[in-house]
């Protein structure tokens, strides 16, 4: 279990409410809202966007572009996430659109940069290595892109997962699966300002967690909420769109599937191809 230490811009006060008026001036305090905006400049001129929006078309064009990029060009780009992810994620609760959407931009890039679903395919299945191991150095890869201050180990989704299931699945009998995705299974949660994005499929589950202190079941990861939604099973094979790596809990297995890149309207309809492998 990791035991990070936070520098002091995201220390404990980053717990505030995000949408408090403390939380509004903590960020006043600690983030360089000029940098940021120098960086989507820098952005926007290499990467052709005249604005910044989250639509799935701009997002597709992520992907279009980056892929169209020099090697040296991705290379600076990559310096450019290194240099503000972690203020532009402290900011994505800012009301300026432009700047709140600058970070799925960012995370999409990062996606396409490590090409998730050949690195996973190459660490499981030529190298052998373990799911829990693979996890540990995916956030790993992750944390070093970013240089955000992550206080979680790849492993700890597992160990989310596993409690997960024996509480709600094994113990209590009720229907899975449980779906989580997003930023914390893809290595870039942070401690006490990040939530747990997963969901449920049937409305029984969903109460029954909702009626659970998840908070304090999960207590050591930190979480700013940990309360589950419910979702439309045609909603898991979109939810690999920006972030590849979506972990499927059911009774018996644990999934983890890693998807492949694609336009929006092919992870909606199911045809982009993952990799599963099992726990």
């Amino acid at each position: 279990m990791c035991t990070h230490v936070f520098e002091s811009k995201y220390d404990s006060d980053a717990s505030l409410a995000p949408q408090s008026e403390a939380y509004a001036k903590f960020i006043k305090q600690h983030v360089s809202t000029d940098k940021v905006l120098s960086a989507m400049a820098r952005y926007q001129k290499l990467m052709g966007f005249e604005t910044i929006d989250q639509k799935g078309q701009s997002l597709d064009l992520v992907k279009v572009r980056f892929a169209k990029l020099t090697q040296p060009q991705k290379e600076e780009m990559m310096a450019l996430v290194k240099e503000v992810y972690g203020d532009v994620k402290l900011l994505k609760y800012s009301k300026d659109g432009p700047v709140k959407f600058f970070k799925r931009h960012l995370d999409m890039m990062v996606s396409e940069y490590l090409n998730v679903r050949s690195w996973f395919n190459y660490m499981i299945v030529k190298r052998q290595a373990p799911i829990d191991k693979t996890m540990d150095l995916y956030f790993k890869r992750i944390q070093e892109l970013t240089n955000a201050p992550i206080a979680l180990e790849g492993s700890d989704v597992l160990y989310t997962a596993l409690r997960l299931q024996d509480k709600f699945l094994q113990q209590q009998k009720l229907p899975g699966p449980i779906v989580m995705y997003g930023s914390f299974v893809n290595g870039k949660a942070y401690e006490k300002t990040s939530d747990l994005d997963y969901g449920v499929t049937d409305a029984r589950t969903e109460m029954a967690i909702r009626e659970t202190d998840t908070m304090k079941m999960l207590e050591e990861f930190s979480f700013s909420d940990a309360q589950a939604h419910l979702i439309q099973p045609k909603q898991i094979q979109s939810l690999g769109y920006m972030n590849p790596v979506v972990v499927i809990v059911k009774e018996k297995v644990i999934e983890v599937r890693v998807y492949g890149s694609g336009p929006e309207k092919s992870h909606l309809s199911g045809k982009i191809p993952f990799d599963a492998y099992y726990l």
